[in-house]
């Protein structure tokens, strides 16, 4: 009976007389100089138990719980621009007092800027502008850059930011001029709103007359100018009646494509390319010409005669054309175009603009290069001849003559041999070497003056050395050195 009387009798008794009270100060740290405004967490156990109570610090950076139960309690301590603290209590007597301070520290990171990006022309919102923030006393090198986009209603900021920085801001968009702001404040654990940035239409002009090449006072018609800011195409215009363009640009340096129709550039190529800068407020001029496309050069490749020698269908044709004059060694040969002769070894190449004789850096001149499987490739040596260069008149038709001919490369050996010395005369011999037993047969077309025939293994060791008379056309030698190995030779 007096069990039970005590526990009537301690259920009646205050709350406070079973529980303990956790008070303390949050600081910075703690507890030198309190911060007010913290909001302390009561959590039963860890940091993952369950909530019990929570309270603000007051002014003097005071916080208290009371009717706190027994057992380990954790005390969390957060405001918007510090770094968090903790305390962790053991609760072990009711009726007991616990202090408990807890330390948080200024986080200078908390700082953020923001503002809107308009147009200059109407006050309207730029939505994609590129805004960019550097601040200017930073001890860093380089300074940190911060980027972001302003989003559909032109709006930018920028968060999580040092405080007590001055920062320079940048708004750009292409087509436009920038704009800037300077000595932007951040302060701490606030925004700070920084003016608007207004962008002025960035624009200039280009304009120009397209000529014909070959006339001071001939213009072009329906020319199309297209502008590339890199291999990008921006814009582009067509001539008028008069030759002239005019268009309105973002100022840039532009890549310039001009074309016609029957017309290509001075080197032979579909369209003249050229490049302008455009800018801003002005009006760049940029003239230039197309040369009349109307001529035609063509021919027929045969193996080992060019008159009389099978025909070559299938073999690849180079044209080249170039500007420069004679001597040889100025040469600078452009590769124009390609194609194939067809079943009776034709070729042709049309819409070139004439090369008229004399060749010279005006004039031009163009040649072809020549290749097909089994046959060496023409012309075989890098040795330019007057011969393998061609001039063609303006509207007119130049057929290669005496036609190509492509020479096959030692067919009646087991093994390919090859030449090291070679001139147009010599592609024109209709060379043949045959093997018989230990002698080496070379037949070749006559000629009026004498040659001499070297003969070489293939590390390149002289084996034989021969004149061949004028007028003659077969010559037999020993082929003591192997040649059905293989062998180099040179006719000169």
């Amino acid at each position: 009976m007096k069990t039970l009387f005590y526990l009537i009798f301690a259920s009646l008794l205050p709350v406070s007389i079973w529980s303990a009270t956790i008070s303390g100060i949050v600081g910075n740290p703690a507890p030198g100089t309190p911060v007010a405004g913290v909001k302390v967490v009561l959590i039963e156990g860890t940091s993952t138990g369950q909530h019990l109570d929570s309270i603000n610090t007051d002014g003097a950076g005071n916080f208290s719980f009371s009717t706190v139960g027994t057992g380990t309690k954790t005390l969390i301590a957060s405001r918007p621009g510090y770094n968090g603290g903790a305390a962790l209590v053991g609760v072990s007597n009711f009726n007991a007092s616990y202090s408990a301070n807890i330390s948080i520290t200024i986080n200078n990171s908390t700082s953020t800027v923001q503002g809107f990006v308009k147009r200059a022309s109407d006050s309207s919102v730029v939505a994609g502008a590129t805004v960019r923030l550097t601040p200017n006393n930073v001890t860093a090198d380089p300074a940190p850059i911060y980027t972001t986009q302003t989003d559909s209603n032109g709006k930018y900021h920028f968060d999580s930011l040092f405080t007590g920085w001055s920062c320079f801001i940048t708004a750009s968009l292409p087509g436009y001029l920038e704009s800037s702001l300077s000595n932007v404040l951040t302060v701490w654990n606030s925004t700070t709103t920084a003016g608007t940035m207004y962008l002025t239409r960035n624009i200039g002009s280009i304009s120009g007359t397209i000529r014909r090449n070959d006339s001071a006072t001939v213009v072009i018609a329906g020319a199309k100018v297209v502008f590339l800011v890199g291999t990008a195409k921006v814009d582009s215009a067509t001539t008028d009646t008069n030759g002239n363009y005019s268009k309105v640009l973002g100022a840039a340096t532009y890549n310039i494509r001009v074309s016609a129709a029957g017309m290509k550039s001075d080197r032979g190529y579909p369209s003249k390319d050229t490049t302008a800068t455009v800018n801003f407020g002005s009006n760049t001029v940029m003239n230039t010409g197309l040369t009349p496309a109307l001529s035609t050069i063509g021919g027929t490749i045969h193996a080992t005669n060019a008159t009389g020698g099978p025909i070559v269908s299938g073999a690849k044709v180079v044209l080249q054309h170039r500007m420069r004059s004679i001597p040889a060694a100025q040469a600078v040969w452009y590769s124009l175009d390609s194609t194939t002769t067809d079943a009776n070894g034709i070729f042709s190449f049309s819409n070139l603009i004439s090369a008229p004789a004399p060749a010279s850096a005006t004039n031009g001149s163009y040649r072809v290069l020549v290749t097909a499987t089994g046959y060496r490739n023409y012309p075989n040596t890098t040795a330019e001849n007057n011969a393998d260069v061609y001039q063609v008149a303006y509207g007119a038709t130049y057929i290669v003559n005496p036609n190509i001919a492509m020479t096959i490369g030692c067919l009646s050996l087991p093994v390919d041999c090859m030449e090291i010395f070679s001139n147009s005369q010599e592609r024109l011999q209709n060379i043949r070497f045959s093997l018989m037993s230990d002698q080496l047969i070379l037949n070749l077309n006559s000629s009026s003056v004498v040659r001499t025939l070297e003969i070489f293994d293939l590390k390149g060791v002289l084996q034989r050395s021969v004149q061949i008379p004028a007028n003659e056309s077969r010559i037999i030698l020993p082929a003591s050195f192997a040649p059905e190995k293989g062998f180099l030779y040179g006719l000169k």
